[in-house]
């Protein structure tokens, strides 16, 4: 259960992770927050058949222009 909590969203665990988990000293591992968008706002900027990275890489870098932004707007 903690590895699969611990795995990047390919499934990827590194061995540093692992090595925790096994001897015991991950014991507080943060669970990922999950965001739901309706059906209408993700077809609106992702097609079908989009993969899964992909659509983290482009909601990352919105995000980053995003907070970039309003930051600048904040300090003028």
């Amino acid at each position: 259960m903690q590895l699969r909590a611990c795995a990047d969203e390919d499934g990827n665990v590194d061995y540093d992770t692992i090595t925790a988990i096994i001897v015991g000293e991950s014991q507080d591992i943060p669970k990922p927050k999950s965001v739901k968008i309706s059906h209408d706002t993700f077809s609106r900027y992702f097609q079908t058949g989009t993969k899964p990275a992909q659509i983290t890489e482009t909601i990352e870098k919105a995000l980053a222009f995003y907070f970039a932004n309003t930051e600048q707007e904040e300090t003028e």
